[in-house]
């Protein structure tokens, strides 16, 4: 396989790799599961922090049991 064909290839997987990445950012933006997810996810992380915004760890061991 020469120079000119190996490089061929390599944009195209490139190319290819880019347009699935960018697919899967778009799906994970717009799904209402995801999201809901997401959002249940951030809540917990919140409940976790204390009134300075530090992390408090010994609660954070309880909600990752608790269907994340």
């Amino acid at each position: 396989m020469n120079t000119l064909v190996k490089e061929k290839a390599l944009d195209t997987y490139k190319e290819q790799s880019r347009k699935a990445l960018k697919d899967i950012k778009e799906h994970c933006e717009s799904d209402q599961f995801i999201i809901d997810c997401r959002r249940i996810a951030y809540e917990k992380i919140n409940s976790a922090l204390d009134k300075n915004g530090k992390l408090v760890w010994s609660k954070l061991p309880k909600l990752i049991g608790q269907n994340t």
